[in-house]
C-alpha cells in the first residue's frame, strides 16, 4: 500500500485520543478526525452528516464524557468510534465518511499516493 499526506503522529493522539487535522487552505481545505480506539487508529472526514459542519468547537475535543462516542458539538449527534454510524441525534442512521489511512513509523498518513 502506498501512503500519502501526513495527518498526525501517534503521539498527537495521547492527550485527547482524537485529533482534528486540516490539510490545505480555504477554500480547498480538507478536514479530518483521527481517533484512537484502543489499539485501532481510525480516520473520518470532519463533517457532520446533518449540517456538513465540523464536529468540534474546541480543538481536538470530539468525545462524549465516557469517551465512547464522537459528538457533534453543534447538535449533539453521537457517532460510534468503530464505524462512524450516528446512533443519536438529528442524523441518526447516517454516518461519518471513513478515510483510509496507514500507520507508518509512528505517523498516521492518508492511504494512497
Amino acid at each position: 500500500m502506498s501512503v500519502g499526506e501526513r495527518l498526525c503522529g501517534l503521539a498527537d493522539l495521547e492527550a485527547t485520543g482524537a485529533k482534528g487535522i486540516t490539510l490545505g487552505e480555504w477554500p480547498k481545505a480538507r478536514e479530518f478526525i483521527v481517533v484512537r480506539d484502543g489499539d485501532q487508529i481510525r480516520a473520518y472526514k470532519n463533517r457532520c452528516p446533518h449540517n456538513s459542519g465540523t464536529l468540534e468547537t474546541v480543538p481536538d475535543q470530539f468525545f462524549d464524557a465516557d469517551r465512547e462516542n464522537l459528538v457533534c458539538s453543534t447538535h449533539g449527534a453521537r457517532f460510534r468510534l468503530g464505524d462512524g454510524l450516528c446512533i443519536s441525534g438529528p442524523c441518526r442512521g447516517e454516518a461519518l465518511t471513513a478515510v483510509e489511512i496507514a500507520v507508518v513509523a509512528g505517523e498516521v498518513r492518508l492511504a494512497g499516493s
